[in-house]
């Protein structure tokens, strides 16, 4: 599997959105992100043959956030246009890949968007734009998404958790007890 997803990596070092062969053909932060998760267990697992794929998709990510840490220069062409705060499973990629790279300010760009993540939170510590097809709509499942991000940051950073994550953690707790 991975060296098919190596096949497919894009110039840029992105991965496309869609199907494979769907248009148009371009890169897409959520899925290079999916994929970088990959890309870092290739590494842990089987050495330096996924190094430098891991790198370019790393780097892309970092490379293409804007300075308030959301991606808007890859989005998919295939939801409703705007910003996504569950793109911030991308960011759990970068967190993974500044295990391995930890001076390539992986972790920080992670760390970026997860904050700008929780710019975005309700008072009932739901989460803003995150829908593909309804940005006013505050979904359970995509909370989910910006705690996991968080707690990779903390577990790599050992950094105390802001009450923005409190909140974050708190729906996820109530969503895993039931």
């Amino acid at each position: 599997m991975l060296d098919w997803l190596v096949s497919i990596q894009l110039p840029e070092g992105g991965f496309q959105g869609g199907r494979v062969g769907a248009t148009p053909l371009k890169p897409v932060t959520f899925n290079t992100g999916q994929i970088l998760l990959g890309l870092v267990a290739g590494v842990r697992e089987f050495g330096n043959a996924y190094y430098q794929p891991m790198r370019q998709a790393a780097d892309f990510l970092r490379d293409s956030q804007d300075t308030d840490g959301c991606w808007r220069k890859y989005p998919s062409p295939f939801v409703v246009p705007g910003d996504k705060t569950y793109e911030a499973h991308a960011a759990w990629g970068l967190f993974e890949a500044a295990r391995i790279e930890p001076d390539y300010c992986y972790g920080e760009a992670g760390l970026s968007n997860v904050n700008w993540v929780l710019t975005h939170q309700q008072p009932n510590g739901w989460i803003d734009l995150s829908c593909l097809s309804n940005p006013s709509y505050h979904s359970p499942t995509p909370s989910d998404i910006p705690c996991a991000a968080y707690w990779r940051r903390i577990d790599i950073q050992g950094e105390e958790i802001s009450v923005g994550c409190h909140k974050v953690r708190g729906r996820c707790v109530e969503r895993i007890a039931g």
